[in-house]
């Protein structure tokens, strides 16, 4: 198992797509309130609370924190999965650390710590929980009837990170606060999650940032298109956003918002450019002025995101079997796109 894990350590996550992993888990166990701690000082730490179904010690030993033997063991359970093969907790974890404590409460409260350090399931709490954040949420715990801790110590890739940037970890906080409030912003503007950072407090929600300016009254919502391809039915859904629109403080920033978002589930998983599909064509799709108010919502289909998202959950990678099938719906949205600009180009002269 420990060489498995390892493979984990060196993918290219970001901490803000691991801690992803994580509130893609909270979303499953039906969490409403999702709240992430990061303590950089003495004895580092980054904590997960949500208030979901919690698991039983069975499911922390069995599940949580074990390898499916193979992707046939995972079964897709509805609209709030948004997992592909059971792997995101353990991917997002030790891209970051090296010690993982789950504390989990459903009838009974049980936790569980693995290292990769002694390959051990333990009973084991790390020397961080003597923090008086770590310890008033497992107080919280045990007196609620349902919801888990998840708690990374070890940080030993962040701290490195650290080491050699010299930068200031808790901006981390705030890339992770930017990718969430759009990748998460239609569950959030349905109400169906909370998602806090370094406190509970209205202050220290998330709020929701929609990429595609659906409700301004100056975006134009252009026709959906749907494209038939061998791995199952794909919706492209397209806006040209208002001209007026200045710095959405995102973590990408001008035309490299423009282009294709890639969602499943009411999560946004890939976004920004183009994604190459032109690769076959002779017409280029360049990142340029001329399609800065152009953004297109791919929703992927169920039955194929094995194809789509094959390894990293947060890179998506077309598949050749419906790259044609996708250019040829993108073409046609780029063109009614000119053709919009154009008219709005002529009503300014007049």
């Amino acid at each position: 198992m420990k060489t498995y894990l390892k493979n984990f350590r060196h993918q290219g996550y970001t901490l803000a797509e691991s801690l992803a992993e994580l509130v893609d888990n909270s979303i499953k166990a039906q969490a409403k309130n999702i709240k992430i701690y990061l303590f950089f000082n003495n004895d580092p730490f980054i904590l997960t609370c949500d208030d979901g179904y919690g698991m039983d010690e069975d499911e922390l030993i069995n599940k949580a924190l074990s390898i499916p033997k193979d992707n046939s063991e995972y079964v897709d359970s509805g609209p709030d999965d948004l997992g592909r093969f059971g792997l995101g907790l353990k991917q997002g974890t030790f891209s970051q650390c090296k010690t993982l404590t789950i504390l989990s409460k459903k009838k009974n409260f049980n936790y569980k710590t693995y290292s990769l350090e002694n390959e051990e399931i333990t009973n084991l709490l790390p020397s961080c929980a003597s923090n008086e954040i770590i310890k008033k949420k497992i107080y919280e715990l045990k007196n609620t009837n349902h919801g888990t801790l998840i708690l990374w110590s070890d940080l030993d890739i962040l701290m490195k990170q650290r080491d050699a940037s010299k930068g200031n970890f808790y901006d981390e906080a705030e890339f992770a606060k930017r990718h969430f409030k759009m990748i998460y912003h239609k569950r959030i503007l349905n109400d169906s999650i909370k998602i806090f950072f370094q406190g509970d407090e209205d202050v220290n929600k998330i709020q929701p940032f929609d990429p595609f300016y659906s409700k301004n009254k100056n975006t134009i919502k252009l026709e959906d298109i749907e494209v038939l391809t061998d791995g199952g039915l794909i919706t492209l859904r397209s806006w040209l956003i208002p001209s007026d629109i200045e710095n959405e403080n995102l973590n990408k920033s001008g035309n490299e918002l423009q282009g294709i978002y890639f969602s499943r589930k009411d999560r946004i998983y890939d976004y920004g450019g183009w994604f190459r599909v032109d690769s076959e064509s002779k017409q280029r799709f360049n990142i340029t002025d001329r399609f800065n108010r152009l953004r297109i919502l791919v929703e992927l289909p169920v039955e194929s995101k094995e194809d789509w998202i094959p390894s990293l959950k947060n890179r998506v990678n077309i598949p050749e079997f419906a790259k044609k099938k996708l250019l040829q719906g993108i073409k046609k949205i780029r063109d009614k796109y000119i053709v919009k600009i154009n008219n709005e180009i002529t009503e300014t002269v007049k």
